[in-house]
Protein backbone atom coordinates (compact mmCIF):
# COMPACT_ATOMS: atom_id res chain seq x y z
CA UNK A 1 0.00 0.00 0.00
CA UNK A 2 1.19 3.48 -0.97
CA UNK A 3 1.62 5.87 1.16
CA UNK A 4 -1.49 8.10 -0.40
CA UNK A 5 -3.53 5.17 0.42
CA UNK A 6 -2.49 4.96 3.87
CA UNK A 7 -3.09 8.82 4.31
CA UNK A 8 -6.34 9.30 1.88
CA UNK A 9 -7.63 5.95 4.09
CA UNK A 10 -6.68 7.24 7.63
CA UNK A 11 -8.55 10.78 6.72
CA UNK A 12 -11.74 8.88 6.09
CA UNK A 13 -11.41 6.09 8.97
CA UNK A 14 -11.43 9.13 11.23
CA UNK A 15 -14.63 11.07 9.70
CA UNK A 16 -16.24 7.56 9.32
CA UNK A 17 -16.20 6.51 12.63
CA UNK A 18 -17.19 9.74 13.79
CA UNK A 19 -20.44 9.81 11.97
CA UNK A 20 -21.02 6.06 13.18
CA UNK A 21 -20.57 6.56 17.01
CA UNK A 22 -22.33 9.54 16.73
CA UNK A 23 -25.18 8.57 14.77
CA UNK A 24 -25.53 5.45 16.69
CA UNK A 25 -25.83 7.50 19.65
CA UNK A 26 -28.45 9.66 18.90
CA UNK A 27 -30.32 6.40 18.11
CA UNK A 28 -29.51 5.18 21.23
CA UNK A 29 -30.32 8.50 23.20
CA UNK A 30 -33.81 8.50 21.59
CA UNK A 31 -34.85 4.53 22.62
CA UNK A 32 -33.68 5.77 26.16
CA UNK A 33 -36.24 8.94 25.74
CA UNK A 34 -39.31 6.51 24.88
CA UNK A 35 -38.14 3.30 27.02
CA UNK A 36 -36.04 4.24 29.68
CA UNK A 37 -38.52 5.38 32.19
CA UNK A 38 -41.05 2.86 31.34
CA UNK A 39 -38.48 -0.12 32.45
CA UNK A 40 -37.44 1.74 35.28
CA UNK A 41 -40.61 2.07 36.54
CA UNK A 42 -41.37 -1.59 36.20
CA UNK A 43 -37.96 -2.33 37.91
CA UNK A 44 -35.63 -2.84 35.15
CA UNK A 45 -32.58 -4.50 36.80
CA UNK A 46 -29.01 -2.64 35.21
CA UNK A 47 -27.34 -5.39 33.96
CA UNK A 48 -30.25 -5.68 31.81
CA UNK A 49 -30.43 -2.27 30.58
CA UNK A 50 -26.80 -2.25 29.59
CA UNK A 51 -27.02 -5.67 28.10
CA UNK A 52 -30.01 -4.50 25.80
CA UNK A 53 -28.53 -1.05 24.94
CA UNK A 54 -25.05 -3.15 23.77
CA UNK A 55 -26.79 -5.64 21.59
CA UNK A 56 -29.14 -2.80 20.06
CA UNK A 57 -26.45 -0.64 19.15
CA UNK A 58 -25.14 -4.01 17.19
CA UNK A 59 -28.47 -3.92 15.37
CA UNK A 60 -28.81 -0.36 14.86
CA UNK A 61 -25.15 -0.27 12.74
CA UNK A 62 -26.91 -1.42 9.21
CA UNK A 63 -29.23 1.71 9.95
CA UNK A 64 -26.48 3.83 9.73
CA UNK A 65 -23.52 2.42 8.16
CA UNK A 66 -24.51 3.18 4.49
CA UNK A 67 -25.38 6.86 5.45
CA UNK A 68 -22.23 7.49 7.02
CA UNK A 69 -19.93 5.74 4.53
CA UNK A 70 -22.03 8.38 2.51
CA UNK A 71 -21.64 11.52 4.28
CA UNK A 72 -17.61 10.52 5.44
CA UNK A 73 -16.86 10.09 1.60
CA UNK A 74 -18.25 13.70 0.81
CA UNK A 75 -16.61 15.27 3.91
CA UNK A 76 -13.23 13.82 3.20
CA UNK A 77 -12.90 14.15 -0.86
CA UNK A 78 -14.50 17.40 -0.50
CA UNK A 79 -12.27 18.75 2.63
CA UNK A 80 -9.55 17.55 0.12
CA UNK A 81 -10.63 19.44 -2.61
CA UNK A 82 -10.90 22.70 -1.01
CA UNK A 83 -7.66 22.57 0.17
CA UNK A 84 -6.40 21.53 -3.29
CA UNK A 85 -4.91 18.41 -2.82
CA UNK A 86 -6.90 16.66 -5.39
CA UNK A 87 -5.34 19.04 -7.58
CA UNK A 88 -1.87 18.96 -6.32
CA UNK A 89 -2.68 14.53 -6.93
CA UNK A 90 -3.90 14.88 -10.23
CA UNK A 91 -1.61 17.37 -11.48
CA UNK A 92 1.47 14.68 -10.56
CA UNK A 93 -0.44 12.40 -12.54
CA UNK A 94 -2.75 10.29 -10.77
CA UNK A 95 -6.00 9.94 -12.17
CA UNK A 96 -9.38 10.26 -10.24
CA UNK A 97 -9.49 6.51 -10.20
CA UNK A 98 -6.15 5.86 -8.28
CA UNK A 99 -6.88 8.29 -6.19
CA UNK A 100 -10.64 6.58 -5.59
CA UNK A 101 -9.29 2.87 -5.23
CA UNK A 102 -8.85 2.59 -1.90
CA UNK A 103 -12.27 4.60 -0.89
CA UNK A 104 -13.88 1.89 -3.12
CA UNK A 105 -11.86 -1.10 -1.82
CA UNK A 106 -13.30 0.77 2.19
CA UNK A 107 -17.02 0.74 0.62
CA UNK A 108 -16.23 -3.04 -0.62
CA UNK A 109 -15.60 -3.42 3.16
CA UNK A 110 -17.98 -1.62 4.25
CA UNK A 111 -20.20 -3.34 1.88
CA UNK A 112 -19.06 -7.20 2.86
CA UNK A 113 -18.75 -6.21 6.58
CA UNK A 114 -22.65 -5.18 5.85
CA UNK A 115 -23.50 -8.25 4.57
CA UNK A 116 -21.64 -10.39 7.57
CA UNK A 117 -23.81 -8.25 10.33
CA UNK A 118 -27.14 -8.61 8.53
CA UNK A 119 -26.66 -12.46 8.05
CA UNK A 120 -25.53 -13.37 11.45
CA UNK A 121 -25.15 -10.88 14.08
CA UNK A 122 -27.78 -7.87 13.78
CA UNK A 123 -30.72 -11.08 13.75
CA UNK A 124 -29.58 -12.31 17.13
CA UNK A 125 -29.02 -8.98 18.57
CA UNK A 126 -32.20 -7.28 17.43
CA UNK A 127 -33.97 -10.51 18.76
CA UNK A 128 -32.24 -10.52 21.66
CA UNK A 129 -33.00 -6.47 22.51
CA UNK A 130 -36.28 -7.70 21.63
CA UNK A 131 -36.38 -10.65 24.45
CA UNK A 132 -34.65 -8.22 26.79
CA UNK A 133 -37.21 -5.50 26.24
CA UNK A 134 -40.36 -8.14 27.07
CA UNK A 135 -38.35 -9.03 29.89
CA UNK A 136 -38.32 -6.11 31.20
CA UNK A 137 -42.18 -5.38 31.03
CA UNK A 138 -43.39 -8.65 31.66
CA UNK A 139 -44.83 -7.32 34.80
CA UNK A 140 -46.96 -5.14 32.85
CA UNK A 141 -47.73 -6.95 29.36
CA UNK A 142 -51.10 -4.69 28.87
CA UNK A 143 -48.09 -2.25 27.84
CA UNK A 144 -47.89 -2.81 23.89
CA UNK A 145 -50.00 -4.96 23.59
CA UNK A 146 -51.99 -5.74 20.55
CA UNK A 147 -55.98 -4.75 20.48
CA UNK A 148 -58.45 -6.76 18.61
CA UNK A 149 -55.63 -9.42 17.26
CA UNK A 150 -57.50 -12.08 14.93
CA UNK A 151 -55.63 -15.20 13.33
CA UNK A 152 -57.07 -17.36 10.95
CA UNK A 153 -54.83 -20.56 10.79
CA UNK A 154 -56.58 -22.29 7.99
CA UNK A 155 -54.04 -25.29 7.85
CA UNK A 156 -55.07 -26.48 11.21
CA UNK A 157 -58.47 -25.21 10.67
CA UNK A 158 -58.63 -22.38 13.91
CA UNK A 159 -59.68 -19.12 14.44
CA UNK A 160 -58.24 -16.91 17.35
CA UNK A 161 -59.54 -13.89 18.64
CA UNK A 162 -57.69 -12.05 21.10
CA UNK A 163 -58.83 -9.41 22.66
CA UNK A 164 -55.30 -8.01 24.34
CA UNK A 165 -52.28 -9.91 22.55
CA UNK A 166 -48.88 -10.31 23.93
CA UNK A 167 -46.12 -12.44 23.28
CA UNK A 168 -45.65 -13.23 27.05
CA UNK A 169 -49.75 -13.33 28.29
CA UNK A 170 -52.81 -12.77 26.44
CA UNK A 171 -55.82 -11.40 27.73
CA UNK A 172 -59.31 -12.03 26.69
CA UNK A 173 -58.41 -15.46 24.11
CA UNK A 174 -61.34 -16.95 22.32
CA UNK A 175 -60.30 -20.12 20.06
CA UNK A 176 -62.36 -21.26 17.27
CA UNK A 177 -61.58 -25.15 16.07
CA UNK A 178 -63.75 -25.68 12.98
CA UNK A 179 -64.06 -28.80 11.13
CA UNK A 180 -62.72 -29.20 7.81
CA UNK A 181 -66.45 -27.68 6.41
CA UNK A 182 -65.56 -24.37 8.40
CA UNK A 183 -67.98 -24.81 10.86
CA UNK A 184 -67.27 -24.54 14.79
CA UNK A 185 -67.04 -27.77 16.61
CA UNK A 186 -65.32 -26.57 19.93
CA UNK A 187 -64.70 -23.16 21.55
CA UNK A 188 -62.40 -22.22 24.49
CA UNK A 189 -63.24 -18.73 26.11
CA UNK A 190 -60.64 -17.89 28.55
CA UNK A 191 -59.43 -14.56 30.37
CA UNK A 192 -55.88 -15.13 29.63
CA UNK A 193 -53.69 -17.33 28.16
CA UNK A 194 -50.14 -18.18 27.59
CA UNK A 195 -47.77 -20.24 25.19
CA UNK A 196 -45.26 -22.58 26.86
CA UNK A 197 -42.57 -23.88 24.56
CA UNK A 198 -42.75 -28.06 23.87
CA UNK A 199 -46.87 -28.31 26.25
CA UNK A 200 -48.92 -25.55 23.57
CA UNK A 201 -50.82 -22.95 25.13
CA UNK A 202 -52.27 -22.76 28.66
CA UNK A 203 -56.26 -21.25 29.33
CA UNK A 204 -56.65 -19.40 32.79
CA UNK A 205 -59.95 -19.23 34.21
CA UNK A 206 -62.67 -19.91 31.18
CA UNK A 207 -64.85 -22.42 29.60
CA UNK A 208 -64.62 -25.60 26.94
CA UNK A 209 -67.65 -25.44 24.64
CA UNK A 210 -68.08 -28.85 22.58
CA UNK A 211 -70.96 -27.91 19.81
CA UNK A 212 -72.73 -30.56 17.63
CA UNK A 213 -70.65 -30.25 14.24
CA UNK A 214 -74.21 -30.75 12.51
CA UNK A 215 -76.80 -28.58 14.25
CA UNK A 216 -73.76 -26.41 15.84
CA UNK A 217 -75.99 -26.06 19.09
CA UNK A 218 -74.12 -26.62 22.19
CA UNK A 219 -73.81 -30.14 23.68
CA UNK A 220 -71.08 -29.65 26.40
CA UNK A 221 -69.90 -26.47 28.76
CA UNK A 222 -67.25 -27.00 30.83
CA UNK A 223 -65.37 -24.39 33.53
CA UNK A 224 -62.11 -24.46 34.01
CA UNK A 225 -59.34 -22.70 35.94
CA UNK A 226 -56.26 -24.15 34.41
CA UNK A 227 -56.92 -25.93 30.79
CA UNK A 228 -54.25 -26.87 28.10
CA UNK A 229 -54.03 -27.63 24.89
CA UNK A 230 -51.17 -28.48 22.30
CA UNK A 231 -51.97 -25.62 19.87
CA UNK A 232 -49.10 -25.06 17.18
CA UNK A 233 -49.55 -21.49 16.95
CA UNK A 234 -46.20 -19.03 18.24
CA UNK A 235 -47.01 -16.10 19.98
CA UNK A 236 -44.06 -15.02 18.72
CA UNK A 237 -44.69 -16.12 15.32
CA UNK A 238 -48.19 -13.92 15.75
CA UNK A 239 -46.49 -10.99 17.11
CA UNK A 240 -44.23 -10.78 14.12
CA UNK A 241 -47.17 -10.99 11.33
CA UNK A 242 -48.20 -7.44 13.43
CA UNK A 243 -45.18 -6.38 13.14
CA UNK A 244 -44.17 -3.38 10.17
CA UNK A 245 -41.43 -5.29 7.94
CA UNK A 246 -38.94 -2.73 8.33
CA UNK A 247 -38.79 -3.68 12.39
CA UNK A 248 -37.78 -6.93 11.81
CA UNK A 249 -34.82 -9.17 11.11
CA UNK A 250 -33.88 -11.38 8.00
CA UNK A 251 -33.94 -14.37 10.06
CA UNK A 252 -37.72 -13.57 11.60
CA UNK A 253 -38.61 -12.30 7.73
CA UNK A 254 -37.20 -15.62 6.17
CA UNK A 255 -39.27 -17.48 8.71
CA UNK A 256 -42.51 -16.02 7.76
CA UNK A 257 -41.95 -16.06 3.80
CA UNK A 258 -40.14 -20.00 3.93
CA UNK A 259 -43.34 -21.35 5.62
CA UNK A 260 -45.70 -18.95 4.63
CA UNK A 261 -47.03 -18.96 8.28
CA UNK A 262 -49.01 -15.93 7.25
CA UNK A 263 -50.00 -17.31 3.80
CA UNK A 264 -53.55 -15.61 4.81
CA UNK A 265 -52.10 -12.09 5.54
CA UNK A 266 -52.67 -9.87 2.61
CA UNK A 267 -48.79 -7.71 2.79
CA UNK A 268 -46.89 -10.85 2.18
CA UNK A 269 -45.41 -9.31 -0.70
CA UNK A 270 -44.02 -6.38 1.95
CA UNK A 271 -42.30 -8.63 3.39
CA UNK A 272 -40.84 -10.83 0.79
CA UNK A 273 -39.90 -6.96 -0.46
CA UNK A 274 -38.02 -6.55 2.92
CA UNK A 275 -36.30 -9.66 2.71
CA UNK A 276 -35.23 -8.79 -0.43
CA UNK A 277 -33.99 -5.37 0.68
CA UNK A 278 -31.72 -6.67 3.18
CA UNK A 279 -30.11 -9.23 1.15
CA UNK A 280 -29.11 -6.42 -1.52
CA UNK A 281 -28.45 -3.77 1.10
CA UNK A 282 -24.72 -4.07 0.94
CA UNK A 283 -25.26 -3.32 -3.06
CA UNK A 284 -26.74 -0.49 -2.13
CA UNK A 285 -24.16 0.78 0.41
CA UNK A 286 -21.26 0.43 -2.18
CA UNK A 287 -23.68 2.14 -5.05
CA UNK A 288 -24.05 4.97 -2.60
CA UNK A 289 -20.54 5.46 -2.05
CA UNK A 290 -19.72 5.41 -6.08
CA UNK A 291 -21.85 7.82 -6.29
CA UNK A 292 -20.62 10.57 -3.52
CA UNK A 293 -17.16 10.61 -5.10
CA UNK A 294 -18.00 12.43 -8.33
CA UNK A 295 -19.78 15.25 -6.60
CA UNK A 296 -17.39 15.58 -3.86
CA UNK A 297 -14.25 15.99 -6.34
CA UNK A 298 -15.88 17.93 -9.01
CA UNK A 299 -19.02 19.64 -7.74
CA UNK A 300 -17.45 21.31 -4.65
CA UNK A 301 -15.14 23.58 -7.23
CA UNK A 302 -17.88 25.55 -8.27
CA UNK A 303 -19.53 26.30 -4.19
CA UNK A 304 -18.89 24.02 -1.48
CA UNK A 305 -22.56 23.60 -1.08
CA UNK A 306 -23.04 22.32 -5.27
CA UNK A 307 -21.50 18.93 -4.92
CA UNK A 308 -23.21 18.08 -1.52
CA UNK A 309 -26.97 19.62 -2.72
CA UNK A 310 -26.27 17.81 -5.80
CA UNK A 311 -25.61 14.52 -4.10
CA UNK A 312 -28.15 14.13 -1.27
CA UNK A 313 -30.71 15.00 -4.13
CA UNK A 314 -29.23 11.48 -5.83
CA UNK A 315 -29.49 9.84 -2.11
CA UNK A 316 -32.96 10.94 -1.90
CA UNK A 317 -33.77 10.19 -5.27
CA UNK A 318 -32.59 6.58 -4.46
CA UNK A 319 -34.66 5.62 -1.66
CA UNK A 320 -37.85 7.60 -3.48
CA UNK A 321 -37.54 4.94 -6.42
CA UNK A 322 -37.00 2.27 -3.91
CA UNK A 323 -40.27 3.30 -1.78
CA UNK A 324 -42.27 3.89 -4.97
CA UNK A 325 -40.96 0.05 -6.13
CA UNK A 326 -42.03 -1.60 -2.30
CA UNK A 327 -44.91 0.08 -2.79
CA UNK A 328 -45.82 -1.68 -6.22
CA UNK A 329 -44.37 -4.47 -5.24
CA UNK A 330 -46.50 -4.73 -2.21
CA UNK A 331 -49.72 -4.54 -4.63
CA UNK A 332 -48.29 -7.72 -6.49
CA UNK A 333 -47.83 -5.59 -9.34
CA UNK A 334 -44.11 -6.33 -9.67
CA UNK A 335 -41.91 -9.05 -8.00
CA UNK A 336 -40.39 -8.36 -4.62
CA UNK A 337 -37.17 -8.66 -6.32
CA UNK A 338 -37.43 -6.46 -9.18
CA UNK A 339 -38.98 -3.95 -7.12
CA UNK A 340 -35.60 -3.62 -4.98
CA UNK A 341 -33.05 -4.28 -7.74
CA UNK A 342 -34.99 -1.65 -10.15
CA UNK A 343 -33.11 1.49 -7.84
CA UNK A 344 -29.73 -0.26 -7.36
CA UNK A 345 -29.23 -0.86 -10.91
CA UNK A 346 -30.56 2.88 -11.97
CA UNK A 347 -28.46 4.76 -9.67
CA UNK A 348 -25.69 2.30 -10.46
CA UNK A 349 -25.76 3.73 -13.75
CA UNK A 350 -25.93 7.86 -12.89
CA UNK A 351 -23.02 6.95 -10.38
CA UNK A 352 -20.98 5.29 -13.14
CA UNK A 353 -21.64 7.99 -15.92
CA UNK A 354 -21.16 10.70 -13.23
CA UNK A 355 -17.64 8.98 -12.43
CA UNK A 356 -16.75 8.52 -15.74
CA UNK A 357 -17.53 11.90 -16.19
CA UNK A 358 -15.54 13.38 -13.49
CA UNK A 359 -12.25 11.36 -14.39
CA UNK A 360 -11.57 13.03 -17.82
CA UNK A 361 -12.35 16.59 -15.93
Amino acid sequence: MLLIDRYIIREWIKIFVIMLVSTIGILLMEDAYKNLHHFLVHGARGVDLILYHGVLCISFVPIVITLSLFLSLLYVLGNFNRNNEITAMRASGISLIRISIPLLVMAGLCSAVLFYLNSSWVPWAAEKARQLHFKMEEQNVTCHAIPNLTYDNFRENRLWIINSFHPVKSAGVSVYQLNKDRKEIERIVAQSAFYKEGRGWIFLKGRVITLDEKTGEIVRSQYFDEFEKPFTEDPAILWLLQQRPRNLTLTEIKQLVDNKININIKNLCEFEVRYYEIILLPIGCFVIGLLAIPFAVSGLRVNPLTGLSKSLSWFFVYYLINNIGTLIASQGTISPLLAVLTPNILILAVAVWLYRKAAVL
